[in-house]
Order: structure tokens, then sequence, then C-alpha cells
């Protein structure tokens, strides 16, 4: 009995160190199994905004001089062969102008090595107005007014270069949940030492860890969770996405990063992509470029266009007396106690208090921020030598802007004027060009030319030989909807002034909060499409569809000039 028993066990210990056995080599198969897929790549676009290798220092302006430190173009200390941007100090103000919002992207990357503190901005155009995000070291986040600050967790000191990659949208989202990106406006920076590669990249990335979707589902993580981007992951995509210059990626698809070759035992290739996928994908418009060369050249322009506007503006000094309104209607008087680029500290009756730009209103802030206003006029003169310069080289003509699709009211039908019940959007593609010759004081509530033409804001009934150009206007809005970006009118209707036909577009208050470059390249699409409509059904000669638009309080903020329909203008504030 006892030998029987023994040989039970002796059998049973010889069974399960089998199926352990077994277990482990199935185990081992499922690993060694385990690769990379060859299809382990992913998509990507990169926009260069600053490498520094074109040798000058072309866009940057100093906008906080105390102390005084201009920006250098200098060989990197320790590799000549790579140049970098160099910042003097850290209480030194650094903006980089962008010759145009970049519409594209959403996660920025920069190298940097400082000496000493360091800040870094990030400012967007959003649906809530212009807001920056801040990079700050150490781990402490938190906001200043309606912008995010987010803490890095990295020294201020810094021996070596490290290269940050953050998602911005993530970053807004954390004050902001539903917050909406329009575009990259500005980078700013404050530091003592080196600043290189400031790009600006454009991927799927679904949980907002910086990780590409595509890349986690490679390498079995989950593009839900952002909790699985660990360090290892984010060094290797950061490797695996360079930056290619403008020059030798414009016109070709985006660059497909194959980390196949690297990782796959067996050597092969990864397949190239299948007839069917070429043929569905729709081959790119070209249009015309500026060569670095030329992007060069308009820096520098822009730069010495600012810094002429700059002198002949007023700078408002300490103890000045002032008064002026936030967006929300409040009136705020006292004296100034310090004015940055960024916001204005005011004496009052209950002590100093600060307002951030954002929050002031757009009509009083070029007397409190003419650092801004003289970028702007800057900005839309440059632009118009980009034109030209285009222009002439006759490549392609710049895109035509289209109209989201939506339902639209139009004044006039029901005795009243009929709100938009969802207000159309106009995405435009490419620069503000603004129009030579135009008077950017403008903007009144009654202007009239010597020929008897007169702009009227005030709201009124449609007539009825126009409702049906008006409704021409209004299938136009919603047959060319495209993306969304922001919303223009909130009512439309016409008049006849003299000879003149007149459209009035009731701007929406997101509209109003847009830069001049939007709210231009919006006024010229609405009075194109009008000049067309009017002479489809014969309402008026090209020379007599005028288009005004309204802003608040029935103020004229745009639109044609009396004495010249076409020669469309937008307040530069």
């Amino acid at each position: 009995m006892i030998r029987l028993d023994v040989g039970v066990l002796r059998m049973r210990t010889v069974l399960c160190c089998v199926l352990v056995f077994a277990q482990a080599v199935a185990l081992a198969a499922r690993r060694k199994s385990y690769r990379p897929r060859q299809r382990a790549a992913f998509r990507y676009r990169c926009e260069m905004i600053e490498d520094a290798e074109d040798g000058d220092t072309a866009g940057w302006i100093v906008f906080d001089a105390d102390p005084p430190g201009d920006p250098i173009n200098i060989a990197e200390p320790k590799n000549k062969t790579n140049r970098v941007i160099q910042l003097q100090h850290y209480q030194t103000g650094y903006h980089l102008a962008l010759p145009k919002m970049l519409k594209r992207g959403h996660i920025i990357q920069w190298r940097m090595k400082f000496r000493t503190n360091w800040y870094m901005y990030v400012t967007c155009q959003t649906n809530m107005g212009k807001l920056s995000v801040r990079y700050t070291p150490g781990t402490v986040s938190g906001r200043l007014a309606d912008d995010p600050i987010v803490g890095l967790d990295i020294p201020a000191a810094l021996k070596d270069w490290v290269t940050v990659r953050r998602n911005i949208l993530t970053d807004f989202r954390a004050l902001h949940p539903k917050i909406k990106l329009q575009g990259v406006t500005d980078f700013m920076a404050r530091g003592d030492g080196y600043l290189d590669d400031v790009f600006l990249y454009d991927y799927t990335d679904g949980d907002g860890d910086i990780l590409p979707d595509e890349y986690e589902k490679d390498h079995r993580l989950d593009p839900e969770d952002p909790r699985d981007a660990k360090p290892k992951h984010l060094e290797r995509v950061i490797a695996l996405s360079p930056c290619c210059p403008p020059e030798e990626d414009a016109g070709k698809e985006a660059p497909v990063v194959d980390e196949a070759a690297d990782a796959i035992n067996d050597g092969k290739r990864p397949k190239p992509p299948s007839t069917a996928d070429a043929v569905r994908r729709k081959p790119k418009k070209k249009t015309p470029k500026l060569t670095r060369e030329e992007k060069g050249q308009v820096r520098k322009e822009l730069q010495r266009r600012y810094a002429d506007y700059l002198s002949k503006l007023t700078h408002p000094k300490k103890g000045t007396p002032c008064t002026f309104r936030l967006r929300t209607g409040t009136v705020i008087s006292g004296a100034v106690e310090k004015a940055t680029h960024e916001s204005v500290r005011i004496r009052g009756d209950r002590g100093i208090v600060s307002f951030p730009v954002a929050r002031i209103h757009p009509d009083d802030a070029p007397k409190l921020f003419p650092k801004a206003k003289a970028h702007q006029k800057a900005l839309a003169e440059v632009e118009d030598i980009k034109k030209s310069v285009l222009d002439q080289r006759s490549v392609a003509r710049a895109p035509v802007p289209r109209v989201v699709p939506e339902a639209v009211g139009i004044g006039g039908e029901t005795g009243d004027n009929a709100p938009l019940e969802s207000t159309p959007t106009i995405d435009f593609a490419g620069p503000s060009l603004p129009v030579a010759g135009v008077d950017f004081g403008g903007g009144a509530e009654t202007s009239q030319n010597a020929g008897g033409i007169s702009y009227n804001p005030s709201r009124a009934i449609t007539p009825t030989s126009l409702k049906p150009t008006l409704a021409m206007v209004a299938k136009w809005l919603v047959d060319h909807r495209a993306e969304s970006t922001f919303r223009v009118a909130q009512r439309i209707y016409a008049k006849q002034s003299a000879s003149a036909v007149i459209l009035y577009v009731r701007c929406h208050a997101e509209f109003i909060d847009q830069d001049a470059a939007l709210r231009l390249n919006a006024s010229k699409a609405v009075q194109s499409e009008w000049v067309r409509c009017c002479g489809e059904a014969g309402s008026a000669a090209p020379g007599d569809a005028h288009v005004v638009m309204v802003g608040d309080a029935e103020r004229i903020i745009g639109g044609s000039q009396p004495s010249d329909a076409a020669a469309v203008w937008a307040l530069p504030y």
C-alpha cells in the first residue's frame, strides 16, 4: 500500500514538471514572436520654427529689455558644426515672431541649455482668444489668469542639452477642458543660455501622452491611456521623428518613420503602400513657397518695420493715469505701476492689480500695449510684400477661402433681421494681405464719400429686390463649409445707398476677438462673394457691391471703403 502511494506521488510529480515545462516553452515562444511588426511606423508632419542654421536672428524681438540683451546666433561651443541662439539673461524677454499662424500641429519641441532660471511661452489662437501656455522648471503647475503654467520637472540650471516635447492641447485642457486650438502664433523665452531646434509636430495622439497612436499600437501600449508613456518610449519617439528642412519636404507626402529596419530580426523591409491606397490619397495642391533666403529677408524686414513703428508710439510710463475697459465691460481706473508685453499693473484705490493683455478690451489694448500694435502693423505690411513676391512667381494662386455650410438666417425675410441659427465659420488658409492705402484708423458709426454713398449699420429690413441676392450669399455660405475655426456673423442684411448695394455683416464676438490677419481675410472673402452674387442677380456692378463688417454698438470695424468697394480693410487691433 505504501509502495503504491509513493508510485502515484512520483507520477504526479513527473506530470507537474511536464506541464510546467510546456507552459514555459509556450511563454518563451510568445515572447520570441513579439517584435515590432513590419508596419511599425508612424506618420507625422513637422514645421521648423527656428533651427539657427541661417546664421542670423531675423524674427527675434526683445519684448522686455530690462536688463538689456540681444539674442545672438553663434556656433555651439562644443559642436562647431551646429548653430544655436544664445539668450543673454533670464529676466530679458525674447519673442520669435512667426510670419503667419501655424494651423497644423499642436505638439511643440525645443532643445535648450541654460545656466540659470528659464521660462518658455507658446502663444496660440483659440476659441477663447489668444492664450499662452507657460513652461517653467520644477514641478509646480498653476495658472496666471487664463494662461496655464506647466512645471516640466527639469532643473533651472542645465549642464547638458535637454530636449522637451509637449502636447500643447493637453496642457491647455488641464485648465480649459473644452478649449480648441486654431493655430500657434508666437514663441517666447526667457533665459541665460542656448536655444535650438524649435519644431511644431502634427500626428495623432489621442491620449495626449506625446506618443503617436501608431507607435503605441505597434508596441502593445494603450493609445487611450496616458500612464503608459514611459521615458524610454518618449526618447525613442523623439529620436524617430527628426524635422526635415522646409525645402526638402515641400510638396512631398508626410515623412514615414520606419523603425522596423533596426527592430526586425529577419531583415525584411516593410511593404510599400498598396496601389489602392495611392489612388485614394489625394495629390497635394502645389502653391508657391518662399525659399530659406527669402524667409530670412521677410523676418529681417518684419523686425525693421516693427522697430520703426515702435519708435513712433507712446509707451505707458510709471505713474501715468489711465482708464480702460476689460472684455467684460468693467471700467478700470488708476495709475500705471508697470507695463510689460504680457500684462499691466495698475495702482488703484484697493492696491496694485495686474491685468493680462487677454482680459483688456481690444479697443483699449493699443494704448497700454504699443508693442502689440506695432507688431500687427509691421506684420500686415510684410505680408503685403510677401504676397507680391508670390504673385510674381505665378506658380499657383492663393487658395480660395471656403465657408462652413450651416443654416443661415437672412435678414428681412420676416420683417426682422434673423440671426444665424448655426453661424457659418470661414477657414482662411494663407497669410493676411492688407490693401495698400487703407486708413487703419478707420471704424466709425457712419461714413460717406463724395459720391453720396454712406454706411449706416443700424438694423433695417432688407429691400425685396435684394432678397434673392442675399439668398445667394446664404447658399454660398452653406455650400462651401470647411473646417470650423471661429464664428464670423450673427446676422446679415442688405441696404441700398445711391448706386451702391451694401451687405452688412453683424460680427460675432469670436470674430471680433481674432487678430487683424484673420479678420481682414474674412472681410475679403465675403466681399468677393457679394460681388459675384450681385453680378449674377443683376443687383449691382462690381464697383457698387460693398460689404460692411459691424461690431459692438453698431461700430464699423472693417469692410469696403466708401470710395472703393474692393478696398477692403480691417481694424489692426
